[in-house]
């Protein structure tokens, strides 16, 4: 019988009782016509190997992939992708838990919505640091779907990594798998190259995933490589669209989302203004959006370098004065409205 759903899951030396729970969860779907490949990225710590022997005895449908050394997640997550024969890749990481009817929903929804590409699902994020950090999650696929890809330019909005299922036949269409160059963020560039090729994000309305926090995760331990390849992924895009900027102008784009000024405001006001000018010129997006979406992210910026910084000198300038009093001021408004709501529930649910 052919199988429906590639489970790809790459595993370093993660937590022995994390992994099993993880692993777990997967065994257990109430869907079951699956295989579950496990890339094994030169695990050294033998407690993991011994959780790794142990279920890929006890269960047929695990195949596992074993790596000479630590290859990184990106070229493990792409042998997955590579030895995959389901008509879905499902992601999953080797630190997180799926509830039981995690597959058979998304698979249900990529059935009935065959002009998705690639069906994320909500989360409930779990672990001793969660008290400390962000717990809140706006789902954009699921409002105007251009403001998302506008959005997508500057930084990831996109689905979770390990929540996604994605219709193998898209990716092998149009010849997309993870940028090999890129070691951190690898979702926002896959996410990234996905749209550029047509394709449509949507998130199953469901948590269906429990996320969990640690203090060996990527987005906590390496947090500048992440934010240098993240600057790296929006100046590839841009590129990819045509809109040909300076390396300083570039820069001033690709850390919009840092709470931090890395040149003199004004620089910023002037990129923007020139990728406003660019894409008046190109077309590529409709021209209101567009340039609503770049004052909402200034806004955002000033506003979270005042917050985390105490740095109040985005504000003398008149522009952002313009996008304060404006449409694209009461945008952000009600987004920072939906965010504060979000995390007010979150704070009552503890």
């Amino acid at each position: 019988m052919n199988m429906e759903i590639s489970v790809i899951m790459s595993v370093y030396n993660t937590r022995p009782d994390y992994l099993s729970e993880a692993i777990e969860s997967i065994l257990h779907q109430t869907y079951e016509n699956f295989e579950f490949l496990i890339i094994d990225d030169g695990t050294t710590d033998k407690g993991t190997l011994a959780v790794l022997e142990r279920y890929r005895k006890r269960d047929q449908r695990i195949r596992m992939l074993v790596n000479q050394g630590n290859a990184g997640l990106t070229k493990s997550l792409n042998k997955g992708l590579r030895e995959a024969g389901g008509k879905y890749i499902a992601r999953m990481d080797s630190d997180d838990i799926a509830h039981c009817r995690r597959l058979e929903k998304q698979y249900m929804y990529m059935e009935q919505n065959q002009d998705v590409d690639i069906a994320g699902c909500l989360i409930r994020k779990i672990g001793k640091v969660q008290a400390v950090m962000p717990s809140y999650y706006i789902d954009h696929t699921q409002k105007d779907y251009e403001n998302f890809r506008i959005k997508m330019l500057f930084y990831n909005v996109g689905p979770i990594h390990p929540t996604v299922m994605i219709r193998s036949s898209f990716l092998k269409g149009n010849t997309i798998e993870y940028d090999e160059t890129i070691k951190k963020a690898q979702d926002y560039a896959l996410w990234s190259d996905c749209i550029l090729a047509g394709g449509k994000i949507r998130n199953v309305p469901e948590v269906l995933l429990e996320y969990r926090l640690h203090d060996e995760q990527i987005t906590v331990k390496d947090y500048k490589a992440q934010a240098e390849c993240v600057k790296y992924i929006v100046r590839r895009n841009l590129k990819k669209l045509g809109f040909e900027m300076s390396d300083r102008e570039y820069e001033m784009v690709g850390t919009l989302y840092l709470p931090e000024y890395r040149a003199d405001p004004q620089c910023y006001i002037e990129a923007l203004n020139k990728l406003s000018l660019l894409n008046r010129q190109a077309r590529k997006f409709t021209i209101k959006k567009f340039e609503n979406e770049i004052k909402i992210r200034w806004i955002h910026k000033v506003v979270k370098c005042i917050v985390k910084n105490r740095d109040f000198s985005g504000m003398f300038y008149c522009y952002t004065y313009r996008c304060f009093f404006s449409e694209a001021g009461i945008l952000w408004l009600k987004e920072y409205a939906l965010r504060a709501a979000c995390m007010k529930y979150r704070l009552q649910s503890l």
